[in-house]
């Protein structure tokens, strides 16, 4: 492990001074690829903006969990927006594309076992495919937006900025709603069609609402971008409410399902499991304490008859420039947990498969910006409980991820 990440970093770095004089002082020295001798320039004049980033993670499991081992994933992320207004005329038009290609390996499934996740690019399958799809609509001097297509919840609800720099998945979306649906919801890597509309009357705060398929992509192939309404694929409802006071920013989101799910121990006369909605709830606080720190704290809240997770919490902060002379150095320190609900411990006992309370997870992260189209990011984690498996040490996990802008 420690020969792949090294290997990593060393090609990196003899690489980059050749590149960067080669595409200093450009309109897109901060890409590998540059201005395409002009044509990326011109194609963004006309309304077209192409974006790119190839990610790669070299990480281990170097003590507890499932097993020691270590391995390579890898993303690529391609974006295309086209603006409405310079392409055919109408204000506040805007078409997103997004293509994503991801060979991750499964660190977490098959390495360390935890509830949380460890890597937010790991996935149970290759996957190549148009990942969201949508048309968006801004209306009253931009105070009002409609956004219709192929959509990832977790790129509008349940985002805190600093919660960003981390690898953990659960500092994406909340483990609680992460945990939920038939095949998850509509987040990475796989999303469904929905509708969002969303109220912005200042800076200050805005009001948004989306109705999403309740069930994302194709049960049985994941592999593919697979979209259509079953009758009983039901729906995915989410709001969320945020305002920055000046204390801080604070948000409020609710989420719930219109399709019906297994009670995990009440049946009814015939042993069947008995159906329920599920649903939760979320908050999240954002406040810069310093000129350069960021602090956050998220908890979100689901069904206990439904959800393994009965709540879910993490906090952390990020410290900017934290080398004074590395100007896009960033350190970050987070803490999350999740919470098994009291029927997933009972159903555990009747299956003969005891669960411990809770698992707690710790991150240590670096990010610096070493080259103008390369960020490199160090990154520690321990699993405490990994999930809330008795039969598991707690992990250690350490590796590197690479991130290429092109």
């Amino acid at each position: 492990m420690n020969k792949i990440v090294t290997c990593l970093l060393s090609g990196a770095l003899l690489a980059s001074t050749a590149i960067t004089m080669a595409y200093a002082e450009t309109p897109y020295e901060g890409s590998l690829t540059g201005d395409w001798k002009g044509l990326r320039s011109d194609l963004s004049n006309k309304g077209v903006d192409i974006e790119a980033v190839y990610t790669i993670d070299g990480i281990s499991n170097v003590a507890g969990g499932i097993r020691r081992h270590g391995r390579v994933l890898d993303n690529i992320d391609v974006t295309a927006e086209f603006d409405g207004e310079k392409l055919y005329n109408i204000k506040g038009s805007t078409v997103f594309l997004y293509f994503l290609a991801n060979n991750g390996g499964r660190p977490n499934a098959e390495d360390v076992g935890s509830f949380q996740g460890v890597d937010n690019i790991e996935v149970a399958t290759t996957t190549a495919k148009l990942y969201e799809a949508w048309i968006q609509q801004k209306f009253m001097d931009d105070e009002i937006s409609i956004r219709a297509g192929l959509y990832d919840l977790n790129s509008e609800f349940y985002v805190t900025d600093s919660s960003g720099l981390f690898l953990n998945s659960t500092f994406g979306v909340g483990t609680e709603l992460a945990q939920s649906g038939a095949t998850g919801p509509s987040i990475f890597p796989t999303t469904s069609l929905g509708i969002r509309t969303k109220w912005q009357p200042s800076d200050k705060g805005y009001f948004q609402f989306v109705v999403l398929d309740g069930v994302a992509g194709d049960p049985n192939n994941q592999q593919r971008t697979h979209f259509e309404f079953n009758d009983n694929d039901g729906l995915l409802i989410a709001a969320e409410a945020s305002y920055n006071f000046d204390f801080a920013r604070l948000a409020l989101g609710s989420w719930t399902y219109t399709d019906h799910f297994d009670d995990l121990i009440e049946v009814d006369s015939a042993g069947t499991a008995i159906k329920k909605r599920n649903h939760g709830v979320y908050a999240m606080a954002e406040k810069n304490i310093t000129e350069n720190t960021t602090a956050f704290a998220r908890l979100g809240v689901a069904d206990k008859n439904i959800n393994q997770a009965d709540y879910a919490w993490s906090v952390g902060a990020t410290i900017n420039d934290i080398i004074p002379s590395r100007a896009d150095s960033q350190l970050g320190i987070a803490a999350s947990g999740a919470h098994n609900s009291s029927k997933y411990k009972r159903s555990q006992v009747t299956a003969g498969t005891p669960a411990d309370s809770a698992e707690i997870g710790f991150e240590l992260t670096y990010s610096e910006q070493i080259l103008p189209w390369l960020r490199v990011q160090p990154d520690v984690q321990y699993t405490i409980n990994p999930g809330t498996n008795p039969a598991l040490e707690d992990s250690w996990m350490v590796g590197v991820r690479l991130e290429v802008n092109f």
